[in-house]
């Protein structure tokens, strides 16, 4: 059973369809339109504007969308500002031609040419003109010089040149066989390809030998003494192929290995030449549309026609295409205005490239030094040249003019500036502009008049005009405000030697006066400001020790106490405020003392078990820092470094534990290790002989001894005394004073020692009271004095 199509529902299938394509086409266009403002509003900021890559997507864009004015005008704008491949240079002749203007077509490949060397532009332009020659647009004389420029500019490319000889003689041939000339030009035209070393000739050669004993004759000329020649170059572009590889195509950077093989090519040609100079040319030509983004190789190049070639116009027009392609380079830059200028360029157009020079070194972030003083360099020989009978005014305006030009880019007080000033003055001085050279040496002293460089460079301008006393009146002024003993030094040898050979004996003796009191003035000034700093890095440590020592001082205390079995108790025999309990209501062993509100962030424990003390650390130095100094040690278990919470800066010491005394004795061999940039101080951190060292030190009676054995073990020097004698020993020690220790803000006195005391006074008040049960002791504030004062009394 057919079913038959309804025709309205074919026509309104066709009205949605044609619907659908009408809203996909609006839709594009809305698209294209914000591509279109988007990258237009790129280009007209000063970056965007020369942004390469901003300009490939805006011709993608136009091109796609088929407005071919537009695109031929963003192509015009892109081409003033960049040179365009040869892949741009065809597209655009390929759409001249799709309308029709072959003449067109045929100058924008001629363009594309003058930007880079390239066999397939010059093919591209040959078949233009040679379909013009077929509709009998161009004639045959023509066609033929077109091809004899081809084989010119790129018929000695090795790698692919044969490819124009070969459109050449098919030309001929086909003119003969057509009847349109007699003449046999195809083989003199094969006769003169035999001449060169080219990739293909091989063939060719062979060939030869069938025909004309002409043909035959350079067939065996060219075995005999270009063959050798093919075979080196072969491999040296083998060479360079294998190195392209590994480039993207088109992208214009050179890798070294890549650049090496070029000037291995260049070179070899420099040495052989086989066509003279004209194929050193060509391979610098092909090595730059290589690498035209590398600036040493356009440098060399510009370096080979001013020294070899001396075409002044050349080497112009290559110095122009070298700034186009790396406008980054400020040599490049340079170069070109020489040219210019050496091509008898008006002031104007070198005045035109400076400006467009330092824009491109600006958007580069770049110094202009070097093209300002290259400038200056160039007014100054104009002025020689064109206003050299002009009047003082005359020239004065122009140097100043040309010094402000030199200066629009150079920040005022910047190293450039500077430079570029004192050039200017130097410039002045040459063109006999005193006044003006003065004044631009005064203005440079004004910024940097703490130098002496500046100041002897003025003194010797001066001096070399013939003014020597402006000369050494500023080498005096300079003295005085120089702001070291070495710039004094430097500036006092300039004006001893000025002195030496203009001066007097007596303005010679008066310079090293002034010299040398200026010199004492300065040292006296220097050591000032050291002992200045030295005070207050002393201040700085002091303030930063106090908290340290009087911890130091507590912690000895109570580890004193603890190993005598005793706590900080107070005369109650409670445990004073403050300090750790237990589970139990014990005072905790090992507990904190606390030494300073500041210092509770991280407080120094003392020594522990298995520990080092690691000192001279870094301030910058951190726990993690310090044990990476120790991880090499089988056993880190801790590393800490002390800390002050008021800034939270490190003291300079800390602590790294280990799990065992291998680690330490380890760790000990680390002592003088350089931790960023300090030898730190490793030594063995020991609290039962931190504790002993203590007891010793107390018992021996000797103050001040480190020497923790020495107040016991040797009985011949140090005897107790006996009977009367010991009782005046004892009242002696008594009656010494001693300093209290304070400790969370109360007296350091044994609980046992407050008891004794405490039951001493009962018994004196209660007569056989003392010998009945105590009671509870009654809170007594007991210091020092007052227990030395009971101590007296009872004995």
């Amino acid at each position: 059973m057919t079913v038959k199509e309804d025709p309205m529902k074919s026509e309104d299938e066709d009205v949605n369809s044609s619907g659908d394509d009408d809203e996909d086409s609006s839709a594009d266009e809305e698209l294209v339109e914000e591509n279109l403002k988007r990258l237009n509003g790129l280009l007209a900021s000063p970056e965007g504007e020369w942004n390469y890559e901003t300009h490939l997507e805006l011709l993608r864009v136009l091109r796609n969308s088929g407005e071919f004015d537009k695109l031929n005008e963003a192509r015009e704008n892109m081409a003033r500002k960049f040179p365009l491949p040869p892949e741009l240079w065809m597209e655009w002749a390929d759409d001249l031609l799709k309308i029709g203007d072959w003449k067109a077509s045929l100058q924008v490949l001629d363009r594309g040419k003058s930007d880079y060397l390239s066999v397939d532009l010059a093919l591209k332009s040959l078949n233009v003109a040679h379909k013009a020659f077929l509709e009998g647009l161009v004639s045959e004389q023509t066609l033929r010089q077109m091809y004899e420029d081809a084989l010119g500019e790129c018929g000695s490319v090795f790698r692919n040149g044969i490819r124009i000889w070969h459109a050449f003689i098919d030309f001929e041939v086909n003119l003969k066989e057509s009847g349109k000339t007699t003449e046999d030009r195809a083989s003199a035209l094969l006769k003169r390809l035999l001449s060169l070393p080219l990739q293909g000739v091989e063939e060719e050669a062979s060939k030869a030998k069938d025909g004309s004993d002409e043909l035959k004759g350079a067939a065996e000329n060219w075995n005999e003494k270009l063959k050798s020649h093919n075979t080196k170059l072969l491999n040296i572009e083998n060479r360079i192929i294998e190195y392209e590889k590994l480039t993207p195509s088109g992208s214009g950077v050179s890798n070294p290995e890549l650049w090496s093989a070029w000037k291995a090519l260049i070179e070899y040609e420099k040495k052989n030449e086989i066509q003279g100079l004209s194929r050193v040319r060509l391979a610098y030509e092909r090595s730059i549309s290589c690498c035209f983004l590398l600036a040493e190789c356009w440098i060399e190049y510009a370096q080979f026609i001013f020294e070899h070639l001396h075409d002044k116009k050349l080497r112009v027009t290559t110095l122009r295409r070298a700034v186009r392609n790396c406008p980054w380079s400020e040599e490049l830059w340079c170069q070109y205005l020489r040219a210019l200028e050496a091509s008898s360029a008006d002031k104007d157009q070198i005045i035109n490239v400076l400006r467009e020079s330092i824009l491109h070194c600006q958007l580069h972030r770049l110094s202009t030094t070097e093209l300002s003083l290259c400038y200056l360099q160039f007014a100054k020989r104009y002025i020689d040249r064109t206003e050299s009978e002009a009047s003082y005014e005359v020239r004065a305006e122009a140097i100043l003019d040309a010094l402000t030009i030199a200066l629009e880019s150079e920040e005022d007080g910047s190293p450039g500036w500077c430079t570029v000033s004192l050039f200017t003055g130097k410039i002045c001085a040459e063109l006999k502009l005193e006044e003006q050279s003065k004044a631009v040496f005064e203005k440079l002293l004004q910024k940097r008049g703490k130098e002496a460089y500046w100041w002897v460079e003025y003194a010797q301008t001066l001096h070399k005009i013939g003014d020597y006393n402006a000369a050494r009146t500023a080498l005096k002024r300079g003295s005085y405000v120089v702001g070291s003993t070495a710039e004094i030094s430097v500036l006092g040898s300039a004006w001893l030697e000025i002195e030496s050979l203009s001066g007097s004996l007596e303005s010679y003796e008066n310079a090293r006066s002034i010299i040398s009191k200026q010199t004492q003035t300065l040292e006296e000034r220097k050591r000032t400001r050291e002992e200045k700093e030295q005070r207050k890095t002393k201040r700085a440590r002091h303030n930063d020790a106090a908290p340290r020592h009087e911890a130091k001082v507590a912690f000895h205390a109570v580890a004193q106490s603890e190993s005598k079995g005793e706590t900080s108790m107070d005369i109650e025999g409670k445990v004073p405020e403050g300090q750790p309990k237990g589970a139990n209501g014990e005072p905790m062993g090992n507990a904190k003392v606390k030494t300073s509100e500041k210092d509770d962030e991280l407080e120094d424990n003392g020594p522990e078990e298995n520990t080092v003390f690691v000192s001279n650390l870094s301030f910058n130095l951190t726990k993690d820092g310090l044990a990476e100094a120790f991880s090499q040690i089988v056993g880190l278990k801790e590393a800490r470094v002390i800390t002050r919470q008021s800034d939270h800066a490190s003291r300079g010491y800390g602590y790294v534990e280990f799990l065992s005394d291998e680690g330490v004795v380890e760790a000990l061999k680390l002592n003088r290790k350089i931790v960023e940039g300090r030898p730190i101080i490793v030594k063995r951190s020991n609290p039962a002989a931190a504790a002993a060292s203590g007891r010793r030190g107390r018992g021996s009676g000797l103050k001040g001894r480190k020497d923790s054995g020495s107040g016991r073990s040797d009985q011949s020097k140090h005897q107790r005394p006996k009977g009367d004698a010991a009782q005046k020993h004892f009242s002696k020690r008594l009656e010494r004073p001693h300093r209290s220790i304070q400790i969370s803000g109360r007296s350091l006195v044994p609980a046992t020692v407050a008891r004794k005391s405490t039951e001493q006074k009962k018994g004196e008040q209660g007569g056989e009271a003392a010998s009945m049960e105590l009671e509870e002791p009654k809170k007594v504030n007991m210091t020092q004095d007052d227990f030395r004062s009971l101590l007296l009394k009872k004995k």
